[in-house]
């Protein structure tokens, strides 16, 4: 594990359910690995990486090189087998010169690395299309006291609950000026537990206040820290901009920040969260203008130093969309690495590394596998594109009572397909339909009966509504 982001340690604990492996991370890694993993996976082996040591897996020999992130104590990783050239893996990684921690990416071990050899290097891509440098952390700290000072009632922020440095400058930031932080939403909870008693976290005592104390805290003196930078539907802030939190309401007066970019594919819900505030009462901050984010990874010219240093043979940008891996693979050009060494990979390639080479294996088979309850489902599977078609056009269950070969009755049920009263006269001519369907079918063979039905509906309903709900028939033979 590079490090401890959920989209790098969530799904372990559905690993866990097919074969319990053991897991290799930093001391804050692994503790915030363990909040995910059900107790009764536990005890698990783990090993805890020190950025300069060297460890074997199998054949493989590996070394933790310290990156600066999004998140503290994330590594790159040295790869080494005998007889194979050496890779380096950078993980999630920026150059942030002033990190809150004091501790900087080891360009000095990843210069020297780069003399030794490096065969092969797969570098992080997230941000190869942006230009220059990534703003370091302490710029957002900076921007944030000065806004902290300038509020006058309470001030409600939100950021990335793994975003250990923000918080411990949101702490620091309330104690310099006085203030009390309420800390809500359980993600925050347990992260900054976990960081506190792993010594990655300073709160010095009396900064907190639980959620009984806040009537008497000045609203001017309290900072209340939530989840919610994504918009999620059940988090607390998404909770505070709709009225529905239990404990908690907007006041006219509150400043909130949200100290986080929108992934994408989020904007809508951050969007909506950010209008229903507004509307609220509330003074909402959360342009990019107001400097209170930066992002956690490298930009082209830091990918550039790291091309530079390590001066691969062979290289594969990793870790971001296509886009990315191009924008990527350009500046690798522009470094002097040479076209036909560079891999530009799907999920499901493979890479053979072997000697001083490098070339393309089989494709593996891949792709995403969705949870549901205790199984998984592949995303082509019937039952999820049933799920897809349902929430998409409804369904409707039409049940055929027969007795002694003549049709008795015949009774329908729909959800998600039409409201009931204008449906009424269109269950009608589905009545007549069916009626037409059953007594041609001499030979009353279910399979065709329904099949017959169904097609029949189908024209129907799309005629009628230019919609096609998924229609299930059932035919019941009452006993003679």
């Amino acid at each position: 594990l590079t490090h401890a982001h959920l989209d790098h340690i969530g799904a372990i604990k559905f690993v866990f359910e097919k074969i319990k492996l053991p897991l290799f991370g930093t001391k804050l890694t692994l503790g915030l690995a363990s909040t995910v993993i059900p107790g009764r996976y536990k005890p698990y082996e783990e090993h805890e990486i020190k950025p300069g040591e060297r460890f074997n897996i199998g054949t493989f020999q590996l070394e933790g090189v310290y990156v600066n992130h999004s998140i503290p104590d994330g590594i790159g990783l040295i790869i080494r087998r005998k007889g194979c050239g050496t890779i380096f893996h950078t993980g999630d990684f920026k150059i942030d010169a002033t990190p809150i921690d004091g501790r900087a990416i080891d360009l000095q071990r990843i210069g020297m690395l780069g003399r030794e050899g490096v065969l092969l290097l797969l570098s992080d891509s997230t941000n190869a299309t942006r230009d220059g440098l990534t703003g370091s952390e302490r710029i957002v700290g900076d921007n944030l006291e000065r806004l902290f000072r300038k509020t006058k009632g309470r001030i409600i922020i939100t950021t990335f609950s793994t975003n250990i440095h923000r918080i411990q400058q949101i702490f620091d930031i309330s104690w310099k000026l006085k203030k009390k932080v309420h800390v809500d939403g359980k993600s925050f909870v347990n992260i900054i537990s976990v960081a506190k008693k792993l010594g990655y976290l300073n709160i010095p005592d009396g900064l907190t206040v639980d959620i009984n104390e806040l009537p008497l805290v000045p609203d001017e003196n309290l900072v209340i820290l939530k989840t919610g930078s994504q918009g999620e539907p059940l988090s607390g802030l998404t909770r505070l901009s709709s009225s529905t939190h239990q404990r908690l309401r907007i006041l006219p007066g509150d400043t909130v920040i949200i100290s986080a970019h929108p992934i994408p594919g989020n904007e809508e819900f951050v969007n909506r969260t950010v209008n229903n505030l507004f509307s609220l009462g509330a003074d909402v901050i959360y342009r990019e203008e107001e400097g209170i984010h930066v992002s956690g990874h490298a930009s082209g010219d830091e990918l550039k130093i790291m091309l530079q240093l390590t001066k691969p043979k062979f290289f594969v940008p990793v870790h971001g969309e296509t886009r990315h891996l191009y924008a990527h693979k350009k500046i690798a050009l522009d470094v002097g690495v040479e076209d036909n060494n560079i891999f530009i990979l799907e999920n499901g390639d493979s890479l053979i590394v072997y000697d001083d080479r490098v070339r393309r294996g089989k494709k593996e088979i891949s792709g995403e596998l969705f949870i549901d309850g205790l199984g998984f489902e592949k995303e082509e599977s019937e039952v999820l594109k049933d799920r897809r078609f349902l929430a998409k056009e409804g369904i409707v269950a039409v049940a055929l009572i027969v007795k002694k070969g003549r049709l008795k009755d015949i009774k329908f049920a729909s959800r998600g397909f039409f409201a009931e009263e204008e449906l009424k006269p269109i269950l009608q001519s589905a009545r007549d339909r069916i009626l037409t369907i059953f007594y041609e079918n001499h030979n009353y063979s279910r399979d065709i009966l329904e099949r017959d039905i169904n097609g029949a509906l189908s024209s129907l309903f799309y005629k009628k509504t230019r919609r096609r709900p998924m229609i299930l028939t059932l035919i019941f033979e009452e006993e003679q």
